[in-house]
C-alpha cells in the first residue's frame, strides 16, 4: 500500500509536469503531421502551411514588398515557441521593428510586408518564392491575412479534461479519509481539497491563456489538452490518496 501511496505522488508530479510534455508533442508534430512548409497556393496565396494543424495565409494582391534577409539582427521573442529548428511568435528586432517569424532558423528568411503594414519573417523555404512573388508584383487576391489554427478544438478539449478533473475529486471528497498520506507527509482532507481546488482553477485558466497567445500561431494550441490532462492527472492522484491512503 506504501508503494501504491508514492505512486499516487508520482502521478501528482506529473501531472504539474505535463505542459512539458506537451514541448515534446509539438516538437514531434513538427515533423510529422504539422511539418510545416512554404508555397504558392494555386487561389494566388502565400501560404505557410503547418500541415493538420493550420497555415498562415497572404494574399499576393496585399503583398506590399518582399526582399531576402540574411541576418535579421539582435531582438527578442515577445510569445511564441522556440524548439529546434522551429521559431515561430511574435519578434521584436532592432532593425526591422515588431515581425511575425515563422521559421525553421533565424538566418536566410523571407520578409513581406503587407499593404496594412504586417510583417512577416518566413522560413521553411520561403526564400526560395522570392522571384517569384516579384514577378506577380502584387497582382491577385486582396484581402487581410488569414491565420487558421486548430485552437478552439484544443481549447475545448483542454477545458473539458480540466473539468473531469474536477468532478473526479468532487465526487470522491466525501468519501476521502480525514487524513491521509500525501507527498510523503500527512494531509487534511480540507487541504486536499484546496489544493486541488486551486490546481483546478488554474487549469481553467490554462486553455484561454494559451488560446489567447496561440490565436495567431497554429502549434501553440497543440498544448493545451496537455494542460488539461496535466490537471486531471493531479485531481486523480489527489482523490485516489485521499481514498486509499489514510495516515
Amino acid at each position: 500500500m506504501q508503494l501504491l501511496c508514492w505512486l499516487f505522488s508520482g502521478l501528482f508530479v506529473a501531472g504539474l509536469l505535463s505542459l512539458v510534455a506537451g514541448l515534446f508533442a509539438v516538437l514531434y508534430a513538427v515533423r510529422g503531421p504539422c511539418r510545416p512548409r512554404a508555397l504558392l497556393s494555386p487561389d494566388g496565396y502565400l501560404v505557410v502551411s503547418f500541415g493538420w494543424c493550420g497555415e498562415l495565409r497572404i494574399p499576393i494582391g496585399s503583398i506590399k514588398s518582399v526582399r531576402r534577409v540574411e541576418d535579421p539582427g539582435k531582438g527578442f521573442r515577445l510569445v511564441g515557441i522556440t524548439l529546434p529548428g522551429l521559431r515561430t511568435g511574435d519578434y521584436r528586432f532592432r532593425e526591422l521593428g515588431s515581425v511575425k517569424v515563422y521559421a525553421d532558423k533565424l538566418r536566410d528568411l523571407l520578409l513581406v510586408e503587407t499593404i496594412s503594414g504586417d510583417k512577416f519573417l518566413l522560413g521553411f523555404g520561403a526564400i526560395r518564392l522570392l522571384d517569384r512573388l516579384e514577378e506577380l508584383a502584387g497582382s491577385g487576391p486582396r484581402g487581410s491575412v488569414e491565420i487558421r489554427t486548430r485552437g478552439g478544438q484544443m481549447a475545448l478539449a483542454g477545458i473539458l479534461l480540466t473539468f473531469l478533473g474536477l468532478v473526479v475529486l468532487l465526487l470522491a471528497y466525501p468519501h476521502m479519509a480525514a487524513y491521509s498520506v500525501f507527498l510523503g507527509s500527512r494531509a487534511d482532507k480540507a487541504d486536499l481539497l484546496v489544493v486541488g481546488l486551486v490546481i483546478g482553477l488554474i487549469g481553467m485558466l490554462d486553455p484561454v491563456l494559451l488560446y489567447g497567445l496561440g490565436s495567431d500561431n497554429p502549434l501553440v494550441p497543440l498544448l493545451i489538452p496537455f494542460s488539461g490532462l496535466g490537471t486531471l492527472l493531479v485531481e486523480t492522484s489527489i482523490a485516489l490518496a485521499g481514498l486509499l491512503c489514510p495516515a
